[in-house]
């Protein structure tokens, strides 16, 4: 018989303490699992050299002027930190979405304002869930990071980040 009348498996160990043994190891099993064996995929990173590339919208010619003044300065982000340094700055007349007198929307140019297409470079992390600059920074497509160059402070709208070989 496996089990006698007093609830011993073989006559020697009681099916209660086998349940809580069990049942130690499953817990334990499962908490190596969750801190050492299941890592977040965020957490793979490699350093990385990436070039960024952002506009700003809705500037004045002299902060057209200032941003092509700091070409070649360094770029911080809102916590004053180095996070790369600017290469190209490119002006092109602002464009916003207008309602006619119709009622259609049109896209039209704004009289004495500027779009600026500006790239920077930095090193960074590169993990699964997009770049972090070597300050720590967090920069993803579609955000509107805080920059500060040289000369000037900017909101700029990150359209593109491509790693440079």
């Amino acid at each position: 018989m496996i089990i006698d009348e007093k609830g011993r498996l073989f006559g020697k160990v009681s099916i209660v303490d086998i349940a809580v043994i069990l049942f130690v190891v499953v817990v334990a099993v499962a908490l190596v699992w969750r801190f050492v064996g299941m890592k977040d995929e965020t957490a793979r990173v490699e350093d990385v050299k990436c070039s960024y590339e952002c506009v700003v919208d809705n500037v004045r010619i002299e902060s057209v002027n200032a941003i092509k003044n700091d070409i070649g300065s360094d770029v911080y982000d809102s916590q004053g930190r180095k996070i790369g340094t600017l290469v190209s700055a490119e002006e092109m007349p602002y464009e916003t979405e207008i309602k006619t007198d119709r009622g259609d929307i049109r896209i039209a140019e704004v009289p004495d304002k500027y779009s600026v297409k500006i790239k920077f470079e930095g090193t960074g992390k590169k993990a699964n869930s997009g770049y972090v600059s070597g300050a720590g920074y967090e920069i993803s497509i579609g955000s509107k990071p805080l920059l500060s160059l040289y000369t000037i402070d900017i909101e700029a709208q990150v359209l593109n980040i491509t790693e440079v070989k």
